[in-house]
Order: structure tokens, then C-alpha cells, then sequence
């Protein structure tokens, strides 16, 4: 709050500048006192930003001046407010988009592995249309007499374990020289699966080659099964026997 000095000084100061204006005026034209009244709602010269200069007194002026400093902290306060808002808007907007990207890769790589399905799908079936099928093994003559029938096994199974799968099958390759019409696909092959499934329990006990050595005079025999017996030249025939299931 001013003080009486201060106050004594402000009126001195104001008092000293009248009287120099006075005397200048006085020199060129005669003082006429102006009294300039202000449009309702105007304020003055800062008007626009909502303020004058100033009060009429020294209390005026440094209400005036306050009321200056409260209303440019409100206004800062404001566009801090409206600055925030912007920015977090504008994060909002940056997140939404990377979500967006986001979703529009994995879209895009699932349509990428469906294409390459759909292609590997069509490609294998137009292999499958243009390749014949592949040959299945069958037993050569030091493998099966085609007199007797007598199969000559793979070392590998002539383990004990395989003892009555070997039996059932010599069994039926004998009758089949006697009666080729009696042996067919459907009386050998549940013997072989069986044979053949007990074989892979025991892949860890055998060398690799071994294995699939012995695996492949398992399936060889089952194919044989298919075929009707002896022709004339004591090869396995070609004719299919009547009996076999389509190859």
C-alpha cells in the first residue's frame, strides 16, 4: 500500500508536468481545457486487449495494473490448457496410427502365407496330375524263390522277436505257389503292418541303414502279395492278382 511520501511525490511529479504544459501551450496558443469522453464499452487506447492505461489515481493505476497481470495469468493459463490438449491429441492420433500400421502388417503378411498356400496347393496338384506314381519295391528272385516261395529275409529280422511274424508270412507265400488265387493283398498286409509297425518301436537299437534296409523288405513283401504268382520265365508275373486292392 503507498505511503503518504509516496503519495506526496506522485502528486508533485503530476503537478510539475501540468505546469509544463502549461507553459508550453501558453506559447503558441491560448490553453483551451478538453475534456475527451469515451464511447460506452470503450476502453482507451488499449481498449483492444480489454484494458486502459490506467486509473485517475495512483490506487487506480495499480488496480489497473493488476487486473493486467490476473488477466495475462488467466490467459497463459489458458493456452497452457489448450497446448496440453493439443498434445495429447496429438499422441492420441500418433498411437491410433501405429495400432493402424500395426494391424495392416499382420493383415498383410496373413494374405502373403495364404497366397504362398494357395500356390503350393495348385502347384501340387498340377505335380500330381503330370507324375505317375511312383513305384512301389518288390522282391527280386534272391529275395523270394519263385518256385517254392521261400523268402529269403534281411538279416535284421531274423531276430527272434520276429520269429511268428516270419512264420505266418512264409506260410502264405508257400500256399501261393500251390494256389496263387488263395494269397492276396488283404491276407498278407495286416501281417506286414503289424511286422513293419513292431520294426519302428526298435529304431533307436539299429544303425540307420539297417533299418530302412529292413523296413523296405517288410513293404516289398506286402506289394508282392499283390501280384498273382509265377509266368514262364520264373519271374514274379506282371499280372496283378485279381484279389489285390488298387495300387
Amino acid at each position: 500500500m503507498p505511503t503518504t511520501a509516496s503519495l506526496k511525490a506522485a502528486w508533485l511529479l503530476v503537478a510539475l508536468c501540468c505546469l509544463g504544459l502549461s507553459s508550453a501551450a501558453a506559447q503558441y496558443a491560448p490553453y483551451t481545457p478538453f475534456r475527451y469522453t469515451a464511447p460506452v464499452g470503450y476502453g482507451g487506447y488499449n481498449g483492444y486487449y480489454g484494458g486502459g492505461y490506467g486509473g485517475g489515481t495512483a490506487y487506480g493505476s495499480m488496480a489497473t495494473g493488476m487486473g493486467n497481470l490476473v488477466r495475462a495469468q488467466g490467459e497463459y493459463n489458458v493456452m497452457t490448457a489448450q497446448a496440453a490438449q493439443a498434445s495429447e491429441q496429438a499422441y492420441s492420433m500418433a498411437l491410433d496410427n501405429r495400432v493402424k500400421a500395426a494391424q495392416a502388417k499382420d493383415e498383410l503378411q496373413r494374405l502373403n502365407r495364404q497366397r504362398a498356400a494357395e500356390k503350393k496347393q495348385r502347384e501340387s496338384e498340377i505335380w500330381a496330375k503330370n507324375v505317375p506314381p511312383p513305384k512301389r519295391p518288390r522282391l527280386t528272385i534272391s529275395q523270394l524263390d519263385p518256385v517254392t516261395g521261400e523268402i529269403n529275409w534281411n538279416p535284421l529280422l531274423l531276430a527272434d522277436e520276429f520269429k511268428s511274424y516270419r512264420e505266418k508270412l512264409q506260410a502264405l507265400f508257400t500256399q501261393r505257389v500251390k494256389d496263387p488265387g488263395a494269397v492276396s493283398y488283404y491276407n498278407v498286409s495286416p501281417i506286414t503292418g503289424a511286422m513293419r509297425d513292431y520294426l519302428d518301436t526298435l529304431i533307436a537299437q539299429y544303425p540307420t541303414n539297417e533299418f530302412f534296409a529292413a523296413r523296405h523288405f517288410i513293404e516289398a513283401i506286402a506289394e508282392e502279395s499283390r501280384y498273382s504268382g509265377l509266368d514262364n520265365d520264373g519271374q514274379a508275373s506282371t499280372t496283378l492278382n485279381p484279389n489285390a486292392p488298387p495300387g
